[in-house]
């Protein structure tokens, strides 16, 4: 079992974005948590390994838009 206060860091973690691997590691090592604990706590917290969910980089080649440049004469 795990408090309240282990999802407020993580939650903290996430928002920061840094790696889930690294999340894991630092609950554990810092709070001798076991693996499992470790990972129930972050699926809880982040179900999505993306972190935010946000869009992708990657545009899709048919959705490109041309370049629209202003001409100054």
């Amino acid at each position: 079992m795990y408090s309240k206060d282990l999802e407020r860091l993580t939650r903290s973690f996430v928002a920061q974005k840094l790696e889930r691997d690294y999340i894991v590691h630092y609950l554990v090592e810092t709070y001798q948590l076991d693996l499992k604990t470790a990972y129930e706590v972050l699926e809880k917290v982040s179900p999505t390994p993306a972190g935010r969910g946000g869009r992708s980089a990657k545009v899709p080649d048919a959705v490109t838009l041309p370049v629209k440049r202003q001409r100054f004469y």
